[in-house]
């Protein structure tokens, strides 16, 4: 009578296995599109910056004035193959290279932005940016 118990407790515990191998860090982001994006599994540190310049070491919250200590400390903990970076679009991009900056002077080497994936777009002709026209948003 136990047996069938058993059975779908194991099978629960493998579901929730799974399930949190699939699962990302949630930061509230709006990443910028990218054609050419590309997902790939490594272990990795996750490294958020949102619209409000906050920093996440995970789903950590972080200091930008301790970010180095904080990459240094979790690198010897997880020993990762690669840090991404997860920046808002609207994130200026001196604060993206501030982070990439310390993720080098924390002792890591790779880094990956991340980026949406989204089909190519078609500009036409009237699309174009000329110099005259260089404050110009494409139409479309």
């Amino acid at each position: 009578m136990m047996a069938p118990l058993i059975d779908i407790v194991f099978l629960l515990l493998i579901f929730f296995m799974l399930v949190t191998k699939f699962l990302t860090p949630s930061i509230n982001v709006d990443l910028p599109r990218s054609v050419s994006a590309d997902i790939r599994e490594e272990r990795a540190i996750h490294l958020g910056i949102d619209k409000d310049l906050n920093l996440f070491v995970g789903e950590q919250a972080a200091d930008w004035t301790t970010l180095v200590a904080t990459l240094t400390a979790v690198k010897e903990a997880e020993h990762p193959e690669i840090v991404r970076i997860k920046a808002d679009k609207t994130v200026p991009i001196e604060y993206v290279v501030k982070a990439i900056d310390a993720v080098r002077e924390a002792g890591m080497k790779t880094v990956a932005l991340e980026a949406e994936t989204s089909r190519p777009q078609q500009f036409g002709a009237s699309d174009a940016v000329t110099d005259d026209d260089s404050t110009a948003a494409p139409q479309g």
